[in-house]
């Protein structure tokens, strides 16, 4: 696994804050536009501003670090960290459309149209019939991995999509991810933070639940070795789905369950990636 993150312990605690804002700035700079639009929606009680204040915040983020909007309907299927903004970009606006035109429907629709989507973006967009062929296990299994994520993190306390998210990026961190891959995540992981601010509204953890769901599946295919094997990225992968099973099983006071279950999860994640190698 090539690439190993700068962020290590000694790293940081040596660091000046020039060098820490440097290397961190983007993700701080999409939780700060999630956290303006939080705000704002909180202020002018408008519940499409706080559906679309994560999403707006993640793609953000994530056009910072991707090198900006020129590409992101031109990049290759092969740039995966290049496609994620759309999906964050998309996972807003059809969250907003749905609540503004057609709020009755309810989530499942708009749940259903994300998961597809996002999971044939990331597929790389296959047009035609032998396109879609060569990828149809990857692009099911997509499916149902957006699908499932999406489902759970609705339906449960904004607390969890911040657990889940946050699970991901130290289990990246633990096993020293590709510096890039690192950043992706931990742009979501400021921006769920945000939305604890807000006032429950439909369908507003929908968009980040597939934003979240993306950013480990992209991380996956371009680190990963699944089927042809298991590495630690796998393991990381896989953390947050462990620390949501424990979570609500752990017979703690509810304010320590979810930090226990984050502890175990990138626990075993790190032992895996030393484990593996």
């Amino acid at each position: 696994m090539g690439g190993g993150t700068m962020f290590g312990i000694k790293q940081i605690l040596t660091s000046d804050w020039s060098g820490l804002w440097h290397a961190f700035q983007f993700p701080f700079i999409g939780a700060g536009v999630s956290l303006v639009l939080v705000l704002l929606g909180r202020l002018m009680r408008s519940q499409l501003l706080l559906i679309a204040a994560g999403g707006i915040g993640v793609a953000t983020g994530w056009l910072l670090l991707t090198g900006g909007t020129a590409g992101v309907l031109t990049t290759s299927p092969r740039d995966l960290a290049g496609r994620l903004p759309l999906v964050a970009i998309a996972a807003t606006l059809l969250a907003v459309v749905t609540t503004w035109l057609a709020p009755q429907r309810g989530r499942w629709p708009c749940l259903i149209l994300l998961a597809v989507g996002a999971a044939w973006w990331l597929a790389g967009g296959p047009l035609t019939q032998a396109d879609l062929m060569k990828v149809v296990i990857v692009l099911g299994a997509l499916i149902a991995w957006h699908g499932l994520a999406a489902r759970t993190l609705t339906r449960a306390p904004p607390g969890r999509l911040v657990l889940v998210a946050f699970t991901f990026v130290l289990a990246l961190w633990a096993i020293k991810a590709p510096q890039l891959w690192l950043l992706l995540a931990l742009v979501p992981a400021l921006a769920s933070l945000t939305l604890l601010a807000a006032p429950t509204a439909e369908l507003m953890l929908l968009p980040m639940a597939i934003i979240l769901a993306a950013v480990a599946a992209a991380t996956q295919l371009a680190n990963g070795r699944l089927p042809r094997g298991v590495n630690a990225i796998d393991a990381a992968v896989l953390a947050p789905v462990l620390a949501l099973l424990l979570v609500g099983r752990l017979r703690f006071a509810a304010i320590l369950a979810g930090p226990v279950a984050l502890v175990i999860a990138v626990g075993i994640t790190w032992l895996a990636h030393h484990w593996l190698g």
